[in-house]
């Protein structure tokens, strides 16, 4: 047995909601470009080797990778809407605090995780707020 879920029509916010979420994620993979701009000079600064400069950029990544496959389950528990505001709420915060405590390199992987995190949440809402509202 497959369940689909079917509208028999699209909100009239709907393009709103698609502007937003694409604002969302551009948020989200802006600030995570922050980095790599400053790898050189957090090398040099603390001293890394490659690999750790790989696993630090890398981070990120992986947790937005892992997030997002139990994302789908929290929409499903608290909606679309309070997902996105959470996602992108928490990658707001986690910005914010790179310069406080971004200190080390420790901390620094926990905020890149953190942050990963917050984009696997807005990727499980948006993906499927888009994919109902914008079917093919």
């Amino acid at each position: 047995m497959q369940s689909t879920i079917r509208l028999e029509r699209a909100p009239r916010y709907r393009w709103w909601i698609l502007v937003i979420n694409s604002l969302a994620y551009l948020h989200f993979f802006g600030s995570n470009q922050v980095i790599y701009a400053l790898n050189s000079t957090i090398k040099e600064a603390w001293q890394l080797s490659a690999t750790q400069l790989s696993l630090l950029t890398a981070m990120c990544l992986l947790s937005f990778s892992l997030s997002a496959l139990f994302s789908g389950a929290f929409v499903s528990r608290i909606g679309n809407k309070k997902t996105v505001i959470i996602g992108l709420v928490l990658n707001v915060l986690i910005s914010l605090l790179y310069p406080v405590f971004g200190v080390n390199y420790i901390s620094l992987m926990i905020l890149r995780f953190i942050q990963g995190c917050s984009g696997g949440l807005i990727a499980g809402s948006a993906v499927s707020t888009t994919a109902l509202w914008f079917p093919l």
